[in-house]
């Protein structure tokens, strides 16, 4: 029954990306820039977060490009389609990224954000079970947890991979304390191991310190000096076993990182700086909707991302896990569970949002030195999740045994302390209350409200009845399911969009034409967001400005350049062979200005006519002398050699200024005539400079240089004709060169001593041979790889095969073997049964 209601609830949530054809955002929508604009659907609307770009970082694409290579034998070690290149498993292998294996790509996300919520639900549902609670209070802490808003703030991010496997590690860790023995460090080290492999190391940190106060707590509380000293041995030596045994699983991917981050020179060694969200922000876990602080509404109150700062799981479960402490610290058989859980929750607390010189020493302590202190939300979440399991579980059983004193008792230490946490929040309460009469969001707040408070009254109402034994336990628990469920769903849902088929991310006819462009190695120069570097890794472009780390020298190179001029010889570094640029902007070329007008013209009462000539070089650009008083849609059609040429598009306001309108029509002879009409959607809202025969004054944008515009309208694409992936010095010439899979070769002809470059970041792993024999490889144009040749002709291969691969592989099948042999092999017997 648990599993068919969680699986019911998980579908429910997700039932538009797993039945409908839908799809999340992240790998189906692009950002809301070119050349993805002019072909995003109408319907279309983006639902983001506060303060969150209006493109979406797209959290899917390597694994969707990297499934694509794995199931067509094209699978790599050097990852091509990121600027410079990097190392394929830098990311790791979340296990819940293998679906993309063997699923399509725009089904992918929401089956993998099902299968993760699915499984963090089971997981907590078998820590809770483990504890000693029955069914339904386990069933509540998994849905509790499962759907909080820290999986759900980070559905397309690895960091929720971590986060649904962290119950597990406490289920294993509780394991070991009850049942100390080798065998139960076979699943601790599994878990870890899973954990480290998803590449999240600020939530990894936190949740392996939780691990540890757990057990700290645990064994503190239920001490007793009567238990068999082997016991703690025999525990010491399986949670050692287990960290052996996970070092040894997770030895490629952290041995791969440590080459990375060396690579990268990122920043290491404790990083004491305080990144916490602040007090008030703990007020998000009741409904961020009413505090401001909310995806699906405006935010009003306080500053940053509503993924980052809020920690909502709900008025109900806080109600319930407040009412789990006192249950359970009235019960000594469940008391050291309960502290070990409410440990979890002031450990989050302490490093999330109080901060200070303390929790700044834990976050040094979890090494990672790119994550805000947030992230230990996730003991939060973890441990009032749990905390409102047990209250149903504690509830029910004492209602079942009439222990009518025991409740009394429980409620008295529930009260006590929503009395002290209320307490403390009241500078904070004080602080959101100002905050809402200045925005007047009053109206806002008390209609966001709504939901939380049907919940809460919900909890509160069957406590009542089955406190005057009105209705049954079982039937107090489904209620108090439903009232749980319904809250977290009427938040968690809207959170990640969903779009349908017409809205999926496909390439567009410019992704195509920058693929046909490209000669193999160059990459994508854009202005700004133009070609979205996270997007154009789906389609095989390879972007100099892609989302990813680089080392220091190529960053230095990327800033240095001139966003603005891509002659820039940075550019040419980094083997830029395609630029890209927004619509609206200047074309590369020389620019012939028009002329001063004598008078205006309004486009938008009356058609406004021109005629000009084709320049020398050929045409990329008219150019138009104009002002927009008032946003307009303004059409211009341009005739010249027999062809039609239409713009037409939505123009924002602007002070006088040149517009060019470009064209792909460098193949017009010089001197031919150009005929230009121009027309405005409303009157006034556009005005024309015009010479004094009544014509618009024109201008134009000419070619003939080493670049070729070969393609406009939705974006502007200019070729850079001279540009090379495989360079070499003065003197010597590159005769042929190719790119194969973690493989460059290239075919040189030198009149004497040269260097040849390949635009390739040289990462550890990196090998080379001129003529058969193995040579060393230099630092070139700052950034990238460089072999020296001698004068002739010479035949240059670089390949690349992960540092140590052999050896990492060895040690992950040893540790794979031991962990087999422990879980398959004999049961060996525990030294001391631990209690509760």
């Amino acid at each position: 029954m648990p599993v068919g209601v969680a699986v019911a609830i998980v579908v429910f949530a997700f039932w538009r990306a797993l039945l409908a054809g839908g799809s999340l955002v992240p790998v189906d929508v692009a950002a809301a820039a070119p050349p993805f604009d002019a072909y995003r659907s109408a319907s279309f609307s983006a639902e983001v977060g506060p303060g969150e770009p209006a493109s979406l970082i797209d959290g899917h694409a390597h694994w969707a490009a990297l499934a694509d290579d794995v199931r067509s034998g094209d699978f790599t070690w050097w990852n091509t389609r990121l600027g410079g290149g990097e190392p394929t498993m830098k990311a790791g292998v979340p296990v819940f990224s293998l679906p993309y294996l063997v699923v399509p790509s725009w089904f992918a996300p929401g089956l993998v954000a099902a299968i993760r919520v699915l499984t963090a639900i089971g997981l907590m549902f078998g820590l809770l079970r483990s504890t000693g609670a029955q069914r339904m209070g386990a069933l509540v802490g998994g849905i509790a947890f499962g759907f909080s808003g820290f999986m759900v703030g980070w559905t397309n991010s690895p960091v929720s991979s971590v986060a649904a496997l962290a119950p597990g590690l406490m289920w294993a860790i509780e394991a070991a304390i009850r049942d100390p023995r080798p065998r139960r460090a076979a699943p601790i080290a599994a878990v870890v191991a899973a954990m480290v492999w998803s590449a999240a190391p600020a939530i990894t940190g936190y949740v392996l310190f939780g691990g540890v106060v757990y057990t700290l707590v645990r064994l503190l509380v239920s001490f007793s000096g009567r238990r068999d000293p082997r016991w703690y041995v025999s525990l010491a030596s399986t949670l050692g076993l287990a960290g052996l045994l996970a070092l040894g699983l997770a030895a490629p991917h952290l041995l791969g990182v440590s080459d990375y981050r060396g690579w990268t020179q990122a920043p290491s060694g404790p990083r004491m700086v305080d990144t916490s969200a602040g007090v008030e922000y703990l007020l998000t876990a009741f409904a961020p909707s009413v505090w401001g602080s909310d995806v699906v509404s405006a935010q009003w109150f306080g500053e940053g991302s509503w993924g980052q700062f809020n920690t909502h799981l709900g008025t109900s479960v806080v109600l319930l896990a407040l009412v789990g402490i006192g249950l359970g610290m009235a019960d000594r058989t469940r008391r050291s569970v309960t502290a070990a859980f409410s440990a979890l929750v002031a450990l989050g607390v302490l490093v999330a949002y109080v901060g200070g010189p303390v929790s700044v020493a834990i976050d040094s302590l979890v090494g990672d030195n790119r994550g805000a202190m947030t992230h230990a939300r996730v003991l939060i979440a973890m441990g009032m999740a749990a905390l409102a399991g047990l209250a149903v579980d504690r509830w029910t059983e004492f209602w079942n045994t009439g222990d009518r004193p025991a409740i009394r008792a429980a409620l008295l230490w529930a009260a006590g302390f929503a009395a002290v946490v209320s307490f403390a929040m009241v500078p904070s309460a004080k602080t959101w209350f100002h905050e809402l009469q200045a925005a007047g969001a009053t109206k806002q707040v008390v209609a966001a409200s709504t939901a939380s408070l049907l919940a809460l009254g919900a909890c509160l109402g069957v406590g009542f009845a089955r406190w005057k034994r009105w209705i049954t336990p079982d039937a107090a628990g489904w209620v108090v399911l439903a009232a749980v469920t319904f809250e977290l769903l009427l938040f968690a849902m809207p959170v990640p969009t969903i779009v349908g088929r017409h809205e999926r991310l496909e390439a567009t006819p410019a992704h195509q034409a920058v693929v046909a462009a490209l000669e193999p190695g160059e990459r994508l120069g854009s202005q700004g967001q133009t070609f979205f570097p996270n997007t154009t890794a789906q389609f095989g472009i390879d972007h100099v400005g892609a989302n990813t780390e680089h080392p220091s020298a190529y960053r230095e190179l990327l800033a240095s350049a001139d966003t603005d001029n891509p002659a820039d010889p940075a550019w040419e570094s980094l083997a830029v062979g395609v630029w890209a640029q927004n619509p609206d902007q200047t074309p590369i070329g020389v620019l012939d200005k028009p002329p001063i007008g004598t008078s205006q013209l309004d486009p938008g009462v009356a058609e406004v006519h021109s005629v000009t000539a084709v320049p020398e070089g050929g045409l990329r650009a008219i150019v138009l002398d104009a002002a927009m008083p008032e946003p307009s849609f303004v059409t211009v059609i341009i005739e010249v050699g027999g062809d039609t040429h239409v713009d037409r598009r939505w123009r924002d306001r602007a002070d006088w200024s040149f517009v060019p309108i470009s064209l792909v029509g460098e193949h017009y002879e010089p001197g031919a005539p150009i005929e230009v009409s121009i027309t405005s959607s409303r009157e006034g809202a556009v005005v024309v400079s015009s010479d004094a025969a009544g014509a618009a004054v024109l201008g134009t944008i000419a070619g003939g240089d080493r670049y070729r515009l070969i393609r406009s309208g939705d974006v502007l694409l200019t070729e850079i004709i001279d540009s090379s992936f495989v360079r070499a010095t003065p003197g010597a010439q590159v005769v042929d060169s190719t790119v194969g899979p973690d493989v460059v070769t290239a075919l040189v002809d030198a009149d004497g001593e040269a260097l040849v470059t390949v635009a390739i970041h040289h990462h550890p792993g990196w090998s080379a041979q001129v003529d058969g024999e193995e040579v060393g490889i230099v630092r070139a144009d700052s950034a990238f790889m460089g072999v020296e040749v001698g004068p002739g002709r010479h035949s240059i291969e670089l390949t690349f095969t992960p540092k140590g691969l052999r050896s990492r592989l060895a040690v992950f099948l040893v540790s794979i073997l031991g962990i087999s042999l422990l879980w398959f092999g004999p049961r060996f017997p525990a030294a001391g049964r631990g209690g509760r």
